[in-house]
């Protein structure tokens, strides 16, 4: 994931994450301020850390699950095409 995101991005990211599963805006709010002080890729290591409702662990997890699907996918074709 690109580590270089501006705080618009942030707020973005977050408002899509929001939508997407469906939080609440207390958490998503959360979400944003630890997005923000430590990027999108140490929020997906350590989410577990936070203080969330069990059900939003549950949809995080499926949501990295795709994310790491899709970076994958996308590896295997970049890779392929490239031989």
């Amino acid at each position: 994931m690109n580590k270089k995101i501006n705080r618009d991005n942030y707020k973005y990211l977050c408002s899509l994450m929001a939508q997407l599963l469906e939080l609440d805006v207390d958490t998503e709010e959360r979400i944003k301020e630890y997005i923000e002080n430590h990027g999108v890729d140490n929020f997906f290591k350590d989410y577990e850390k936070m203080e969330l409702p069990y059900e939003v662990y549950e949809k995080l997890e499926g949501l990295q699950l795709v994310l790491e699907t899709l970076s994958d996918k996308t590896l295997e074709e970049s890779i392929g095409g490239a031989l």
